[in-house]
């Protein structure tokens, strides 16, 4: 048996290494496959409980989700319908009654081996919340009160809360089985993944025992044939290589050994003849090898080949001594004059390059928007661009580059600050890139508020060699907020100054208004002179409660404090109401007030109180600056479907276009106030924009002059019962 092995041993020494090689790679490549293989078959192992779980709870668990979903948007859909009464929610909701019912049969198909009590629940759950649905549905439909269909209401949403108890009950029991079984997966990949580290761990080795068995075989010859060379090398003539294989490498030893006794004979043949003639020639050799080259050689008397040879070698010795000298003094003076010349031309290309880098660099920075400064270590000017130098007000940076910058150009109040803050960051105990204002003190002594960037510039070891800082003057800003600040302070201060006068001055108005209504109707009745000075005083009190009022209201919308009622009415109904009133303002010019309804019946849900102060107000200006006998037209009319538009149009002189954008703005008035015929405020139409703006509407006006004006306003047709504050 050990006989056999030793025969296969030499048997494959003997194979070529290209063919060993080949062996290697096959069986690698066997190993690899054998590797993939086996992963393949792990794979398909893990992946059977995966495919078992995915099947059996991924499905089911999916539908009662779906279930879920579209029952909240049966509860939508029906919510929807009741506040709006739109059909598509209606058919949102069969649509998403169906969605419902095909969830609820995936769910019947996937979870067939579920218990019959708990799709019994679900079923009936889901018929139960379709039918309450459909109910509310055909109540709403049928205008049915709100409490009945709050009650039908009430029920349907109780329903679908204990489906959702009931669904999430099931979905919790079947995600804890889903989680059971992923472990179970998790598993069985553990153990797959473990084994496929044992078997790549045991490949990994017998490839590495593979590799070193064909190297050791490869390199083995080839070293011990490279000691047998060194020694040779060394002058140890005996050595020769032990030829073990027929291969290469055995082929290889067999010829350096043929080479090596061939050299020994050469050697030996020139040993004999070297002999002879150097014991001729050795005392002339000893003085030439001491340096003796001042004395010519000493040529034999006896001329043949070898006196010659020693001839010419005294006379080679002697020019070559010569051609060396020359050589060694041309070559020390070209070296010499080539170097200082490469010195010459590399210093002035490189200070070229530099001066334009430098100008180049200096260009950029001159044209940035921002401060650039670079200080040293010591805080000195390293440079400084274009801006910061203007804001600094010097024309250059020359007077500046060198300088300390904190003791120079930073106001003493900030400069100890300014220092900490330079030394943390340097230190490195704050960002590298560090973010803060602080003041500059420039040339004329003005200081400029400087928001600033800085960082730190490293050498190429990571040392700190210098700070970059990027500074934007912010001192406009600064003091526009300032001025922003103290605006809205006196801003406050004057609607708090007008809130607190118009209230003083209600109650004593007040006062005087009954007091004077009370002297009038008194008996005995007054005389003709003081009847008419009670009746001016009646009326101008009247006049200034009246301008109080408008600005209290207008303080009361500015601050946030007005509200608004909302309530639904029929607006055509309620501006028809208004027209004894109404034609009570248009007496004071003898005018007529007609009205044009589209539809009789549009109901709005609003503030009644606001829209008459508005329908008043434009009524009000109609009659004013219209003339005598006019007739007044107030129309109403849907443009779009939910919205409603009132009209006021009179027969005045018309607005232009230039006024028309200032009419609603605050204290606005059509005529100058040192030349109007009419007396005002200039707060009216301003308190209709504000209050149709608070019921979310558009007030606007058209005219032409010479054309007569129309004044309108739109409002929102809600439906939903909200009262917004």
């Amino acid at each position: 048996m050990a006989e056999k092995r030793l025969t296969q041993r030499a048997m494959f020494k003997d194979l070529k290494i290209g063919t060993k090689l080949i062996i290697g790679f096959i069986i690698i490549a066997l190993l690899i496959g054998a590797i993939g293989l086996i992963g393949i078959n792990t794979f398909k192992i893990a992946k059977e409980p995966f495919e078992e779980v995915k099947e059996e709870f991924v499905p089911a668990v999916s539908a009662l989700e779906n279930i879920r979903s579209t029952s909240r948007s049966i509860i939508v859909a029906v919510h929807e319908y009741i506040l709006h009464g739109e059909e598509k929610y209606k058919k949102d909701f069969e649509n998403s009654t169906n969605v419902t019912v095909a969830n609820f049969e995936a769910y019947e198909q996937a979870e067939a081996g579920a218990e019959a009590e708990i799709i019994e629940s679900f079923k009936q759950h889901i018929a139960t919340l379709t039918s309450l649905g459909k109910q509310v549905i055909q109540l709403k439909d049928s205008g049915a009160t709100e409490e009945k269909i709050l009650l039908v209401e009430e029920e349907f949403h109780q329903t679908h809360n204990a489906l959702e108890i009931a669904l999430l009950g099931e979905l919790d029991e079947d995600r804890e089985d889903l989680l059971r079984s992923y472990t179970k997966v998790e598993d069985t990949l553990e153990q797959s993944r473990n084994f496929i580290l044992y078997i790549i761990f045991f490949v990994f080795v017998f490839t590495v025992s593979i590799g070193y068995f064909i190297s050791h075989s490869i390199s083995e010859p080839i070293k011990n044939l490279s000691q047998i060379v060194q020694a040779i090398t060394g002058g140890d003539l005996t050595k020769r290589a032990e030829v073990k294989s027929k291969n290469e490498i055995g082929q290889l030893a067999k010829n350096f050994n043929l080479m090596t006794d061939k050299l020994v004979q050469a050697l030996q043949r020139q040993k004999e003849y070297a002999t002879e003639r150097l014991a001729k020639v050795t005392p002339i050799l000893q003085k030439i090898s001491m340096g003796d080259f001042s004395k010519n050689v000493e040529v034999p008397q006896r001329e043949d080949e070898f006196t010659e040879h020693l001839v010419a070698l005294s006379l080679m010795i002697d020019d070559l001594k010569e051609i060396e000298k020359v050589q060694k003094e041309a070559e020390e003076a070209r070296i010499a004059v080539v170097t200082e010349r490469a010195k010459a031309e590399e210093a002035k290309k490189t200070e070229a390059v530099l001066r334009a880098e430098k100008n180049k660099l200096q260009k950029y920075l001159d044209i940035a928007g921002a401060v650039i400064l670079i200080l040293d270590l010591g805080q000195k000017v390293l440079l400084i661009n274009k801006k910061g130098s203007e804001i600094l007000r010097h024309k250059t940076g020359r007077k500046i580059i060198g300088k300390n910058w904190i003791n120079n150009f930073v106001p003493e109040k900030n400069r100890t600050q300014v220092k900490t803050n330079f030394e943390k960051l340097i230190s490195g105990k704050t960002d590298q890139v560090k973010y803060y204002e602080y003041p500059i003190l420039a040339k004329n002594g003005e200081e400029k508020i400087i928001s600033w960037q800085q960082s730190i510039l490293n050498d190429e070891k990571g040392q700190p060699q210098a700070v970059l800082g990027v500074g934007i003057d912010i001192t406009e800003l600064k003091q526009a907020r300032v001025n922003i600040k103290q605006l809205e302070e006196l801003n406050k201060m004057k609607d708090d100054f007008l809130n607190i006068a118009t209230h003083e001055l209600r109650t004593p108005l007040t006062s005087i208004v009954g007091l004077s209504e009370i002297m009038s109707n008194q008996k005995p009745s007054l005389s003709s002179a003081n009847q008419k000075y009670v009746n001016i005083i009646h009326g101008e009190g009247t006049k200034l409660a009246h301008i109080i009022e408008r600005i209290l209201t207008v303080t009361r919308f500015e601050s946030g404090k007005e509200t608004v009622y909302l309530e639904p009415f029929n607006l055509t109904t309620f501006v028809s109401s208004l027209q004894p009133s109404l034609d009570i303002i248009a007496k004071k010019k003898n005018s007529k007030i007609i009205t044009d309804i589209e539809k009789k019946n549009i109901v709005v849900r609003s503030d009644k109180e606001k829209i008459s102060q508005v329908i008043y107000n434009l009524i009000d200006n109609a009659v004013k600056y219209g003339p005598e006998g006019q007739t007044i037209t107030i129309s109403i009319t849907k443009p779009e479907k939910d919205w409603v538009k009132v009209e006021v149009t009179d027969q005045g002189p018309g607005i232009s276009l230039e006024l028309q954008e200032k009419l609603f703005t605050k204290f606005s008035q059509l005529e100058p106030s040192l030349i109007r015929s009419q007396e005002g405020t200039g707060l009216g139409l301003y308190i209709c924009r504000l209050i149709v703006d608070k019921l979310r509407g558009k007030i606007g006006v058209k005219s032409e002059l010479g054309k007569g004006s129309t004044f309108y306003f739109a409002l929102p047709i809600r439906k939903k019962s909200n009262n917004p504050k």
